[in-house]
């Protein structure tokens, strides 16, 4: 039997990030395995895609790490990067300048919801973004319009935060011993132990997978797992 869904609020969409410098300072302490997940995105994107004219969408592309990673990682590719929130676009332009990949990348200040999809691309990732967003009907939303964005065979690379059942509060105290051993202050921990048990819209894996079929993707592989932390490809059939 599967644990119950904590009670979620209705929510317009995923959380906006506006404090950069708090996010890149923070990020590593209170995710476990940040670093080696953002090694291991842009290979596994790549080995999705064509060798040419690849196409690839970012949902909650936030400073523009992930996008800059899977242009180097692949070569031949465009990238198209949302995020709603102004402060992160502007931080991700100024990487992607630095970068010198404006032909190969495109910035795109919206929420999921004002996104048309064109079905076009062979790969959409959103890393770190579907426990924000509440399953009131948004979160199927938000699975819907991936669906519609990818071309048939591609695929969904999704890493976010999920309701482990009855493991759960081992995984939520680890999870906090962990960012303590950190250097995290106590009211961010504090924090971060509110999120993951009621502040997050945590789902379990039975949920998400009913939503994914309910919009036309199948469940691929997990690529990840640290705590509830999980990676997984979910594919649109041919």
């Amino acid at each position: 039997m599967s644990a119950p869904q904590p009670a979620v609020a209705a929510s317009p969409g995923p959380k906006s990030f506006d404090d950069v410098d708090q996010y890149e300072r923070e990020a590593a302490t209170i995710i476990p395995g940040y670093q080696f997940l953002h090694e291991l995105l842009p290979e596994l994107i790549s080995s999705f895609l064509p060798a040419t004219d690849a196409r690839v969408l970012v949902l909650g592309c936030g400073t523009g790490r992930e996008l800059t990673a899977i242009v180097r990682a692949h070569g031949q590719v465009k990238v198209d990067g949302l995020d709603a929130s102004a402060e992160m676009i502007d931080a991700a332009r100024e990487r992607i300048v630095a970068s010198e990949l404006e032909e190969q990348v495109s910035l795109h200040r919206c929420h999921f919801q004002d996104w048309s999809p064109a079905g076009d691309y062979h790969c959409v990732a959103a890393t770190l973004v579907g426990h924000f967003i509440a399953d009131d009907g948004a979160r199927e939303t938000f699975l819907r319009t991936i669906a519609a964005s990818l071309r048939p065979g591609g695929r969904a690379v999704l890493t976010e935060f999920e309701h482990a059942g009855s493991a759960h509060r081992a995984f939520v105290d680890t999870h906090v011993r962990f960012s303590a051993g950190r250097g995290l202050p106590q009211e961010r921990l504090e924090l971060l132990h509110e999120r993951l048990t009621t502040g997050f819209h945590l789902i379990t894996r039975g949920r998400l997978l009913d939503l994914a079929r309910r919009v036309g993707l199948v469940f691929e592989m997990e690529f990840l797992r640290a705590l509830g932390l999980v990676g997984f490809v979910l594919r649109k059939p041919q």
